[in-house]
């Protein structure tokens, strides 16, 4: 059966986690969740020819983008602007095959800021079903000449050209052992080397105003979500999540990302929430 869509407005990226956290089987999302745009502003036509969708799209990209400020004529980036985006993509379910899976690739592409190429593998497997997200960023020259100076007043060194790229894994897991249990499970890993493409990394790095922000390229991070279903519109969930930084920017220092309440930097941190909810 052949079928075709058009939505425009306000969309959602068609990989990643979702931005409202009640869609999510964590009550925090994670780090490659902040290095892809999330939400767009345009138009998106889908055609679904039974064994697989393909999606084309485009429209405005900007500052109402997740992080899309840290792109935009500031500090960071002097002077640096874009304005629009270009998506496309292809889902198969391969069912058909004999193997219960879904795959995805997508690639997103800014104009004169970044590209994001994303691979995505889910399937449910009875008592649990697991999911893996891998993302490759890449940076136009425009991105790339407006963050070397920033780059290069961090480390001492004139005229320093950074990395081009970046990339991160995610994998899911949520086991179901008993009705109205279940256990997601999320670890990551993030190389974001002496760029920007993943910001929650790459602006840790820098300094400004004689002040450093960090000095780690890499992240690796675990969380776990127990959730208790008393009925099917309601939900208790704690969360415990725990990130790593290494691979300091800066030689010399250690590789930190945090810094705790007293002031103190630090290449580790514990959180916890709780989170009650009912859906209608």
């Amino acid at each position: 059966m052949l079928d075709s869509s058009l939505d425009a407005g306000l969309l959602w990226t068609n990989f990643g986690e979702r931005p409202v956290t009640i869609l999510n089987p964590h009550i925090t999302r994670g780090v490659l969740f902040t290095a892809n745009p999330v939400l767009l502003t345009g138009a998106r036509g889908t055609y679904d020819a039974g064994v697989a969708k393909v999606y084309v799209g485009a429209g405005k990209a900007g500052s109402y983008q997740l992080m899309g400020p840290v792109y935009t004529n500031n500090a960071i980036l002097p002077n640096h602007k874009y304005s629009n985006y270009i998506e496309a993509g292809i889902t198969s379910n391969l069912k058909q095959f004999g193997l219960p899976v879904d795959v995805g690739l997508h690639t997103y592409n800014e104009n004169g800021n970044r590209d994001i190429y994303a691979l995505t593998v889910g399937g449910d497997l009875g008592i649990v079903s697991l999911g893996l997200e891998v993302d490759y960023f890449k940076a136009d020259d425009n991105l790339k000449k407006a963050w070397n100076p920033t780059v290069g007043t961090t480390l001492g060194i004139p005229n320093y050209s950074a990395s081009s790229n970046a990339w991160g894994a995610a994998l899911c897991a949520n086991v179901k052992p008993v009705a109205g249990v279940q256990v997601p499970v999320r670890i990551e890993y993030a190389d974001n080397k002496d760029t920007i493409l993943i910001p929650t990394i790459g602006t840790s790095g820098i300094t400004l105003g004689g002040v450093q922000y960090g000095n780690a390229k890499k992240v690796w991070t675990f969380t776990i979500t127990p959730t208790y279903n008393p009925t099917k519109n309601t939900f208790l969930r704690a969360e415990v999540s725990y990130a790593k930084s290494s691979g300091a920017l800066k030689a010399g220092q250690d590789a930190w990302l945090f810094i705790d309440s007293n002031g103190n930097q630090k290449t580790s941190r514990t959180t916890g929430a709780v989170e009650l909810g009912f859906l209608f």
